[in-house]
Formats: structure tokens, C-alpha cells, sequence
């Protein structure tokens, strides 16, 4: 009986090290398939991120050492803001827009975190220049990161005559913030967010700025809606 035991404990421990071949009596791996491959039910991904797995050249399942994309968040803006300034010179940087996003990144991955935007701005006026600038502050965590921030000049439109003597009612401000961050034990969670800014340079009062879209609908609808998209890619 003893002797009985130790063999089939020895087959199991064997066949437990042995490779196992599928159409092939030459496996070169723990299970080598010589054929296609079908999985009929395959789980969703749980709260832990999975692992995406490549297949090399020789056939090999490996785990993919590039970026993916883990997640994307888009937002578009629900309402036109608009901001009239009385004062004359007169600097604003905090103008809520209503465009902001929230990310997680997993604990253990390296990421990449791409955030992109377009918003229409201008102002409500057409009968003289203004020695004033528009732009965004853009937020990580409610501070501003100046990498993804930008600003313009109101530029001039001309009549039919070739007079610079009206301001453009609105242009529309696009920029692309890239981050690149290394893997820590824990996740991390980050909003990005946008602030309307104004830097009115010339004592001129009662100018009424716009964010987001100048109209609903009308001759100006077509300057589109402010958006903002946030992609995760992680490794």
C-alpha cells in the first residue's frame, strides 16, 4: 500500500511539471496550442485594472510592456458664461466655466495622462479696440498647472474697407496638457479644470466677456460649444 502511495505521488508530481501539447506532441510550453484559440466566456475587468496580454512573433502570450488606455472622460459645456467687467483695468482669473474632470490612477502602473480643450471665447463689443487678453487657467487640483494655460490678445477684425476699427467677437482658444507619471503603491486621484481668465488693459467700462458659446442658436451658434476630454493611458 505504501509502495502504491509513493508511485501515484510521483505521477501526480510528474505530471504536474509536464508540458502539455494541444495538436502538437512537441510542446515547448506549460500548455503549447497548435491552433486557434476560443475562449466562450471571458469575465469583465473588476476594480483592479487587468493586464493586457500581446502575442509575440513565435506565437508566445506575453504581457504587454506598452501604454493602454485605461480611461476617458469628456465633458462639454452646459451653458454660455459671460462676465462684464466695470471698472476699467481689471484683472480676473477665476471665472468658473463649468468644465472640470475627475481621474483615478491605478496603484503599481506608470500613466500617462493626456487632457485636451477648445473653448470659444470673446466679448460682447465691436466698436473700438481693446488692449485686452483672454485665456484659461488651467487647474490641477484647484492649482493652477501653467503648462496647460494659455492666453490671447483680442484681435482686430476689419471692416469691408480694410479698417482695423472692431474687435473679432470670438476666436476659440485649443491646447493639449501631457503628464507622465511614474507607478506608487497607492492610487491617485486628480481634477483638472478650467477658469475663465480676462486682463483688461484699457479703461473702457461695462464690456461684457463670453466663455463656452456666444448664442444657443442664431448667426453665432456655429462658434460650437466648449469641451474638454481627459485620456488615461497606463502600463
Amino acid at each position: 500500500m505504501k509502495k502504491l502511495l509513493i508511485v501515484t505521488m510521483l505521477a501526480v508530481a510528474s505530471f504536474a511539471n509536464a508540458q502539455i501539447g494541444v495538436n502538437t506532441t512537441e510542446p515547448t510550453k506549460t500548455l503549447d496550442v497548435n491552433g486557434e484559440l476560443r475562449i466562450r466566456t471571458t469575465p469583465v475587468e473588476g476594480a483592479t485594472p487587468a493586464t493586457t496580454l500581446a502575442v509575440d512573433n513565435n506565437g508566445n502570450v506575453v504581457k504587454s510592456n506598452r501604454l493602454s488606455l485605461y480611461d476617458i472622460a469628456t465633458i462639454e459645456a452646459a451653458n454660455s458664461i459671460r462676465t462684464t467687467l466695470s471698472s476699467g483695468t481689471e484683472t480676473v482669473n477665476n471665472i468658473d466655466i463649468g468644465l472640470a474632470q475627475t481621474i483615478t490612477i491605478p496603484a503599481n502602473y506608470e500613466a500617462v495622462i493626456k487632457v485636451t480643450y477648445s473653448v470659444p471665447m470673446g466679448a460682447e463689443v465691436e466698436d473700438m479696440p481693446l488692449g485686452t487678453y483672454m485665456g484659461i487657467r488651467f487647474l490641477k487640483n484647484g492649482v493652477e498647472a501653467q503648462a496647460g494655460s494659455r492666453k490671447f490678445s483680442l484681435p482686430l477684425q476689419g471692416d469691408a474697407a480694410g479698417h482695423s476699427s472692431q474687435i473679432a467677437k470670438m476666436n476659440t482658444l485649443s491646447a493639449l496638457y501631457t503628464e507622465i507619471l511614474s507607478a506608487t503603491s497607492s492610487d491617485r486621484t486628480f481634477t483638472f479644470s478650467l477658469n475663465g481668465y480676462i486682463e483688461q488693459n484699457e479703461e473702457i467700462e461695462n464690456i461684457t466677456y463670453v466663455f463656452n458659446r456666444y448664442a444657443q442658436s442664431g448667426e453665432n451658434y456655429n462658434w460650437g460649444n466648449a469641451n474638454m476630454t481627459v485620456e488615461v493611458y497606463i502600463k
